[in-house]
């Protein structure tokens, strides 16, 4: 908390183990035993018989633990798009990005083989195949090998960018049919 003129006045935690620890570099100790409950679903702070005044500034962190993550930027529906029936779809996170912007990306993965990479920078690298001007980026892991094999002697992305955090790989490769099998999906109408 905050007086009016910006001068920390009070630090609370929910974290007990920093009670009457020095908060930041202030004279300020954090206190642990004024917040009596908290709304993990509506945000709402009980601070008991302690009195805020009008004129202080509340500024508040919090770690919130996702147990869901909707993902809407591709389709992985094949019957909305038969591409993933011939790509795995790599997403990842890339670590320490700003608050508030973009940390999830994705690749298309072909035969170890980069053919997409979502990751077009700012603030992060771009690592895709164009520039924002549309020139090719000669930074891109587009035509990458996904995982090192040593094969070929191409970059592997997995090498490159081990921070990179992998979230999942979902393939929606078509198995081989046995003779005479047709690899088919359903066609919506």
């Amino acid at each position: 908390m905050f007086d009016k003129d910006g001068d920390e006045v009070y630090a609370l935690t929910t974290d007990s183990s920093k009670h009457d620890n020095y908060y930041s570099d202030t004279d300020i100790k954090w206190n642990s035993t004024i917040i009596d409950s908290w709304d993990n679903v509506m945000g709402v702070i009980s601070l008991g018989e302690f009195n805020v005044l009008d004129s202080y500034t509340l500024k508040a962190s919090y770690y919130y633990a996702a147990k869901t993550y909707t993902m809407t930027e591709y389709n992985l529906n094949p019957l909305f798009n038969e591409d993933i029936l011939n790509f795995m779809f790599v997403v990842y996170i890339v670590p320490n990005v700003p608050a508030g912007d973009h940390a999830l990306y994705y690749l298309l993965v072909k035969d170890n083989i980069i053919w997409y990479c979502s990751q077009t920078g700012n603030p992060v690298p771009n690592l895709s195949q164009y520039n924002s001007d549309g020139t090719p980026n000669p930074d891109s892991v587009v035509g990458w090998e996904y995982e090192g094999t040593g094969a070929s002697g191409s970059t592997a992305f997995r090498d490159v960018y081990p921070q990179y955090l992998v979230l999942a790989e979902i393939t929606g490769l078509v198995p081989d049919r046995p003779e005479g099998g047709v690899d088919t999906i359903a066609i919506s109408s």
